[in-house]
């Protein structure tokens, strides 16, 4: 008559061994999860670091800032129920290499920011408490996780309207071209590349994709010219004056403009007004806006010349909306073609992953005009680039420099 209460007896056992086992399995599983979350969050925590010391770094240039930063960003990230504790040796500067996607830690100047983080018995912080594995004689765990942000070598090519339009502030726009390629020059990485893509009725490129490092001064040196006046206003200037052969970046060359005054003066290393015009005729002498051609004589030069992996930017600089010549044409189906090519070939150059910034100048404008003119330029925003406008010239040099300053960097692991 025992046999049951025995019975009963080795299922209290039996029970109490697998309820022992059934918490230790829970208490496995709740440490396992703690330590997967933990190291999901101090990979996030040194990719947020490693972004925000490279923006710091570009800001300032200077690696004890961006160290600090790093830092910083790294201390308002919970890694394991503690802030991240970055030690300066955990912040390293070098050269991230593109075509081998390699870091290499020390080489100057630095394009890239390693950030390296861990939770063990070395670290600041310490390992990873658990809170059940105790029992089982486990007491802690370990957990490390690196990141590195880098500039993106960047090719940059400016779009420049050289219609007549801009005869009274081509000075103007080359100063800001200047500053935007001086910005390059005393800002430049590894790679740097810069062009420009002139345009009227038609466009071609005026300065092939060159070096910074090797070839900027020489591409300041022809946009900069001879450094006299374009044509400012062209209206008060003497007609004898007009065939001054000036140089370096200017409005299009046209040496004879029928009954008009005649061109400013021969730069006939400037691509002709009468390039891309769609009805020539006798008295014909304005060819107007043609913003596609522009746009693909940049990604020609990009897709023939350019490097894989590099960035692609275009700053596209014109005072105008589509437009084919004076008179009648102005209102005719030739500038809304020319409006609608030029939105294709952006968005043609966004499928090709180049970036557009469009810059839009309308002093002179009706504000109908202006309204039009400004909504247009909208539609060749591309990538990650945003639409600048203003009614001012003078704004120029500031809205280039703004976009120098503002091409984004890029998280590389």
């Amino acid at each position: 008559m025992h046999g049951r209460d025995e019975r009963a007896g080795n299922f209290g056992v039996l029970f109490g061994v697998t309820l022992t086992a059934l918490l230790g399995f829970g208490a496995l599983a709740v440490d396992l999860s703690f330590v997967r979350n933990s190291r999901s969050q101090l990979r996030n925590a040194v990719d947020a670091a490693a972004h925000a010391a490279l923006v710091e770094l570009r800001r300032t240039e200077s690696t004890a800032s961006a160290t600090s930063m790093a830092q910083t960003i790294a201390a308002q990230n919970m890694v394991g129920g503690k802030p991240l504790t970055l030690a300066s040796s955990d912040v390293v500067f070098g050269q991230w290499d593109f075509d081998t996607a390699q870091f290499n830690a020390g080489a100057s100047p630095p394009n890239a920011v390693q950030v390296n983080a861990t939770r063990d018995e070395t670290a600041a912080d310490g390992p990873l408490a658990l809170f059940f594995a105790p029992v089982f004689g486990t007491t802690s765990a370990e957990a490390a996780a690196s990141a590195v942000s880098a500039y993106r070598s960047r090719e940059v090519i400016i779009v420049q309207d050289v219609t007549g339009t801009f005869q009274l502030s081509m000075d103007v726009a080359r100063e800001a071209d200047l500053l935007f390629l001086q910005y390059m020059m005393d800002h430049q990485f590894p790679g740097d590349r810069i062009g420009m893509a002139v345009f009227t009725g038609d466009g071609e490129i005026f300065t092939p994709l060159t070096s910074v490092e090797s070839g900027g001064s020489a591409v300041y040196a022809q946009w900069q010219g001879d450094g006299r006046p374009t044509c400012n206003p062209c209206t008060s200037i003497a007609s004898s004056t007009y065939s001054e052969d000036l140089t370096g970046l200017t409005i299009c060359f046209e040496s004879t403009w029928g009954s008009e005054p005649p061109a400013p003066f021969d730069a006939d290393h400037m691509i002709s007004c009468a390039a891309g015009n769609p009805d020539p005729g006798p008295g014909a002498h304005a060819f107007g806006t043609a913003p596609a051609t522009g746009i693909n004589a940049a990604v020609e030069e990009f897709q023939s010349n350019g490097i894989p992996g590099n960035a692609r930017i275009i700053v596209y600089v014109s005072d105008g909306r589509p437009q084919c010549a004076n008179g009648d044409r102005m209102t005719d189906a030739c500038p809304a073609a020319r409006g609608v090519d030029g939105t294709n070939a952006a968005q043609d150059a966004a499928a090709l992953g180049i970036s557009i910034y469009p810059v839009s100048i309308c002093e002179d404008c009706t504000a109908g005009a202006r309204t039009q003119q400004f909504a247009y330029n909208e539609t060749l925003v591309a990538g990650y680039g945003r639409a600048y406008t203003s009614d001012d010239y003078d704004d120029l040099p500031d809205i280039l420099l703004d976009i120098a300053r503002s091409i984004p960097v890029a998280i590389v692991q």
